[in-house]
């Protein structure tokens, strides 16, 4: 893709002097004096993010690009969208305020459905990861209408999957990935947001080791005890670690579809 096809930058943006979070191939940058924007700066394969992002966007999965601009003094692509109070990174890493058993149910029953309307819509994510899910959170309250999915850079067409073989992040990919070049995108997300549930509903306490080559749900079940003190309370506890354990299964044949999932959510939650 051309360089000239990125827009105009409309304005000047004075950004933060160190990034806010450091990535593989970009960094996130805070925009000085304004709160609403965040920028993105990006050399390798800009515009396979902006595209998946524009693409996203336009049904409320990811955050809208406010602006863009292509520096050619340093070679580097600048972008801006929406900023988020929070990421779930931010969410399981905080000890000092433990999510809650329903708020982590919750969370994944959203964060399923933003992934489900993104598989509808033909698109693999293929970096799943709780560093690309943004939300809002005022008051202490979780925003779950406001959750969008971020970092398109190694995204792909459901149907026409490309030959891109440097994606992703190691410790969330599907261990099928490092059997074949290509295997199902679909399951491959699938297992990626079983990680993100599991480390949600133990609050970060367990890391993804720990969730990557279980061998029976008892083990995640034990795991979710120790950790949510009014877990007991829920009926639908044990189905839903049997649904967890599945989804990280490591025969991506085995792993529930999305549809099924929601279709979970919605007989158990109000």
């Amino acid at each position: 893709m051309n360089r000239t096809i990125c827009p105009i930058w409309k304005n000047q943006y004075p950004l933060s002097q160190r990034p806010y979070r450091v990535g593989g191939n970009s960094s996130i940058y805070k925009v000085v004096d304004n709160k609403e924007i965040i920028c993105k700066i990006s050399k390798n394969q800009p515009f396979r993010d902006i595209f998946g992002l524009q693409k996203a966007s336009q049904f409320d999965i990811a955050p809208k690009i406010i602006d863009c601009f292509y520096n050619i003094e340093n070679d580097k692509y600048y972008y801006f969208m929406k900023r988020y109070t929070h990421d779930l990174h931010d969410v399981i890493t905080n000890q000092n305020t433990p999510i809650t058993f329903l708020q982590s149910v919750y969370l994944s029953q959203t964060l399923t459905q933003q992934v489900n309307k993104m598989h509808l819509h033909y698109i693999a994510h293929r970096d799943l990861k709780p560093e690309n899910v943004v939300l809002d959170i005022k008051d202490y309250k979780y925003d779950l209408q406001s959750l969008r999915i971020i970092d398109f850079e190694a995204h792909c067409h459901t149907q026409y999957p490309d030959d891109l073989i440097q994606y992703g992040t190691n410790i969330y990919d599907p261990p099928e990935k490092q059997k074949q070049k290509q295997y199902n995108w679909i399951t491959g997300d699938i297992y990626s947001l079983g990680l993100i549930k599991c480390l949600l509903i133990t609050n970060g306490i367990y890391n993804t080791e720990c969730f990557r080559y279980l061998h029976n749900p008892s083990i995640l079940y034990e795991s979710i005890m120790s950790v949510n003190k009014d877990v007991e309370n829920h009926k639908f506890i044990k189905e839903y670690c049997n649904l967890l354990f599945l989804m990280i299964h490591k025969d991506p044949i085995k792993r529930p579809s999305l549809q099924k999932l929601l279709q979970f959510y919605k007989m158990n939650l109000l």
